[in-house]
């Protein structure tokens, strides 16, 4: 505890129980409400995802990138889930740590020196084994900078590399503004030999773009080449929450379902805050004509959109 330092006079420790709140877990809870089921599992099917998930001399990190609210925190939570159950079933004599982090996930948003403490409390939290080596080598180095802290504790943990584990590192939400010490750590995970350790990451492609420079290679997955499927659930999923739309049976609803649908899917290029804000506006409406005008209105960037609203 006194390596992590977390701040115990913030709204995210827990007072009483004298551990930090897991936010973590509350954002990934929050997400899971919204997610549209059949959605995801392309990733999972993905030749860079088995490759990443089953051989471990492959690079450690796998990415999936896109533009701000593409659908990355979803599919985060669906390979959360993916990671805390049905991957145990191909290596059973592996013990699998899974742990992650959804960055920004608040109002001031989180940088990575959060995400490092966190992720490591969890790994601890999981498995006893890592929870006495980390607290032995805590002992010895007395203090450690945040960027040190999953360096020092996991990627140069020699007691690690013989505990028949593998641990899953998932970090959501890297955008343009990199943080430095991301980098450094992405820099020390290429040079560790420990190939159990497993990093999966969402970001912007300006984000990956930087990391690469950075050195290293890494699969990285673009969400909107995959993502069509999910996309169309969802619209579809909305449309089912609006009454004139909901009545398949009558008349004319499924044409104009799809004409909708088509009409979603070519203009806001895989925005989903285009779609949403504009299916909320189209439940509001009774004639075709207007509703074609908004689909119209979600082809100007996000800001135009949020003018017009207001």
């Amino acid at each position: 505890m006194d390596i992590l330092a977390f701040d115990e006079n913030s709204e995210q420790w827990n007072s009483s129980k004298q551990t930090p709140v897991e936010s973590w877990q509350i954002r990934y809870n929050e997400i899971c409400k919204d997610i549209v089921s059949g959605t995801g599992g392309w990733v999972l099917s993905h030749l860079d995802f088995r490759s990443w998930v089953s051989d471990y001399s492959s690079s450690p990190i796998l990415a999936v990138e896109g533009a701000d609210i593409t659908g990355k925190s979803y599919l985060t939570s669906s390979f959360i889930k993916y990671l805390r159950t049905d991957v145990i079933t191909q290596t059973p004599n592996l013990r699998h740590l899974v742990c992650f982090f959804f960055l920004g996930q608040q109002k001031g948003g989180y940088g990575f020196d959060d995400a490092a403490k966190a992720l490591i409390w969890q790994l601890a939290n999981k498995d006893e084994p890592f929870m006495k080596s980390a607290a032995r080598i805590s002992q010895t180095v007395g203090a450690l900078d945040p960027k040190d802290i999953i360096p020092r504790l996991l990627l140069e943990n020699q007691d690690f590399e013989h505990m028949d584990a593998v641990s899953y590192l998932v970090i959501d939400g890297i955008g343009d503004s990199l943080d430095i010490s991301i980098l450094e750590f992405l820099q020390r995970l290429f040079q560790t030999q420990n190939k159990t350790i497993r990093v999966f990451l969402t970001g912007t492609p300006k984000a990956f773009e930087q990391i690469r420079k950075g050195g290293g290679t890494f699969s990285s997955i673009p969400i909107n080449s995959y993502n069509h499927n999910d996309v169309r659930k969802f619209i579809e999923a909305r449309m089912d929450q609006i009454d004139a739309l909901a009545d398949t049976e009558s008349p004319g609803i499924l044409q104009e379902r799809e004409k909708i649908c088509k009409g979603l899917l070519q203009a806001a290029g895989g925005d989903y805050y285009k779609f949403d804000s504009a299916i909320h506006v189209i439940s509001t409406l009774d004639y075709m004509e207007d509703i074609n005008e908004v689909i119209r209105g979600t082809r100007d960037n996000r800001a135009m959109q949020l003018h017009h609203e207001i």
